[in-house]
C-alpha cells in the first residue's frame, strides 16, 4: 500500500470503527504479518474452499 493509502486508512477508515473492532484488526494484522504467502493461501483455501475453485495453484494447498 502506498503511503497515501496507509494514511487514508489510518486517518479516515480506522477511526470509523469501534475500539473492539480496531483491536481485533490489530491482533489479526499481527498474526497475518508473520505468515508466508503459502501459509495464508493454505488457510484461506481450506477454510473457504469456494475461493479456490478458479485458482490455478489450489492443488498446491488442498
Amino acid at each position: 500500500m502506498t503511503d497515501k493509502g496507509t494514511e487514508y486508512v489510518e486517518n479516515e477508515l480506522v477511526t470509523l470503527l469501534e475500539d473492539e473492532q480496531q483491536e481485533f484488526l490489530s491482533q489479526f494484522k499481527k498474526k497475518i504479518n508473520v505468515l508466508s504467502l503459502d501459509a495464508i493461501l493454505e488457510y484461506v483455501y481450506k477454510k473457504y474452499p469456494k475461493y479456490a475453485t478458479k485458482s490455478k495453484i489450489k492443488d498446491n494447498f488442498l
